[in-house]
């Protein structure tokens, strides 16, 4: 009885270390992820700031904005 009670007091510290080191390990990854930046589609323009950028709806006015961007 004393043996299976020390396994589990062993197992229990185990378990607590695992779980410790698995939360650092997400911290890790978390801060890692966070670097990355957002996977766009092909088929969005590249420019290098707002000055240069190519915009799609130039010259277009709200009305021809809605009904593009909304349909309906």
């Amino acid at each position: 009885m004393a043996m299976s009670m020390l396994l589990c007091r062993k197992r229990k510290k185990r378990l607590a270390a695992k779980e410790t080191e698995v939360q650092e390990a997400k911290g890790a990854l978390d801060a890692k992820l966070m670097t990355i930046g957002n996977i766009v589609h092909q088929s969005v323009p590249v420019s290098d700031d707002e000055v240069t950028a190519n915009p799609i709806f130039a010259g277009a006015d709200v009305a021809e904005w809605k009904g593009l961007l909304f349909k309906g």
